[in-house]
This record gives C-alpha cells, sequence and structure tokens, in this order.
C-alpha cells in the first residue's frame, strides 16, 4: 500500500515487459487492459524506455475503478522511431491494503477486443534502403573523371 509513485517505484511495485530485436521498428500505439481489487493500487504510470535511453512517461490513469477491467486503446508511441530495444514499466500505487491486486487482462476476462490479449504494442518494422554495391565505387569515379576533364581543359 505505497502512497506515492516514488515509494511504489522503489518497492518495486512494478510490471515490466520489453523486446529486444536485430529488426529496427517504429512503435505505433500500446493497447492496455487491467483492472485492480478493492483494495489494489487506483493510481498506475506506464514509463518506457527505448535503446537504453531514460525512461520517460507515456500513460497514466489516477481513477481506477474496481472491480472491472479498464480499456485504453491507442495509447500512442509514434514519437518512437528506430527502436531496436524497449522496456516499458507499469508501476502502481496508492492500495488501500498491501494485499490489494492489480491485473493485466487475460483472456479468462474482459480482455481488449478482437485481440485475445490485455496487452498489445504495435509498430511498424523499418525496412533499410539498400545501397547498391557498386554506388560507392562508381561515384569515385565519377568525381575522378571530372577532375581528369577539368585538368584538359586547362591546359
Amino acid at each position: 500500500n505505497n502512497f506515492s509513485l516514488g515509494v511504489a517505484e522503489a518497492a518495486g511495485d512494478v510490471i515490466t515487459w520489453g523486446f529486444d530485436s536485430a529488426a529496427t521498428w517504429d512503435l505505433t500505439t500500446l493497447d492496455i487492459a487491467y483492472g485492480r481489487s478493492f483494495n489494489g493500487p487506483t493510481n498506475i504510470e506506464i514509463q518506457l524506455s527505448v535503446n537504453n535511453l531514460p525512461s520517460v512517461t507515456i500513460f497514466s490513469d489516477g481513477t481506477i475503478t474496481a472491480p472491472g477491467v479498464e480499456q485504453n486503446a491507442g495509447i500512442d508511441l509514434s514519437a518512437f522511431t528506430n527502436v531496436t530495444e524497449a522496456e516499458f514499466t507499469l508501476i502502481g500505487w496508492n492500495a488501500a491494503l498491501s494485499q490489494g491486486r492489480f491485473s493485466i487482462a487475460d483472456a479468462g476476462s474482459a480482455f481488449l477486443p478482437g485481440t485475445g490479449a490485455g496487452l498489445v504494442v504495435s509498430g511498424v518494422q523499418v525496412t533499410p534502403i539498400p545501397v547498391p554495391a557498386g554506388a560507392f565505387l562508381l561515384g569515385g569515379a565519377l568525381v575522378a573523371a571530372g577532375a581528369m576533364r577539368g585538368r584538359r581543359k586547362k591546359g
């Protein structure tokens, strides 16, 4: 029953999830459905750290009701581009009792419509634009030809 964000974070009252990828992603949205027991936390904050940069707050809810499941779809993540590593941290605080519960919804409860999940991170894989192998050689040859042509005009 930590009564502030800082105390809850220091006590480890957090849920974390994330990914490491060989591919690069532009994140788009986070959809999350969650609930609490009558004695569970009334406040949450979700923070996101990408590519080992400091965490930033992407969502907060200070009015979690109980019982029931709250659905928050379309949390904007479009500012997070070229991501190869992401770690989300959900912090809950202001529970009435230390035995209070908080959970991300699962398929056995009122999960996000059409997904069968309580948590969905969406994004678009960035496709690298290949540079032809000879492009740098060709560029160098054009520069050299231009330099030689310039010398002939002087002579």
